[in-house]
């Protein structure tokens, strides 16, 4: 299996993303453009549980946990998203609120493409919403 060349930047992120396979140059720009980019440290939140879902989060480079605490306090990790990986789709397509918190486990640059360009894609392009 040949090695994936590591994942540094947005566009780096974008090119190694599956789903970026049936997108137009165009509609790669926008998504390029509208998505931003955050660095963030070791133990700061990516996303809470209970916010607005307001976009489709990818990991540009690092390790991000994904969390759930019960009313009764026990901590319950869904799983971990390294350098590559996307999620949040299904928060987007059918909740309102996130119901999970994530949180970086060592120093990560996380790329969040709003939910306006996500819908985009989706009412848009039938390779990206299939």
């Amino acid at each position: 299996m040949p090695d994936n060349p590591p994942v540094k930047t947005l566009a780096d992120l974008l090119r190694a993303s599956v789903w970026t396979r049936s997108l137009g140059p165009g509609e790669l720009a926008r998504v390029e453009k509208e998505t931003h980019v955050r660095e963030l440290p070791v133990g700061v939140p990516v996303c809470r549980k209970g916010e607005v879902v307001e976009h489709w989060i990818g990991v540009i480079d690092g390790l991000v946990k994904m969390t759930s605490v019960s009313p009764e306090g026990k901590t319950t990790t869904f799983t971990g998203v390294t350098s590559g990986g996307w999620f949040g789709e299904g928060s987007l397509l059918r909740d309102k609120f996130r119901k999970y918190d994530v949180v970086t486990l060592r120093d990560s640059l996380v790329a969040y493409m709003p939910s306006a360009t996500f819908n985009w894609l989706l009412d848009s392009n039938i390779g990206f919403n299939r």
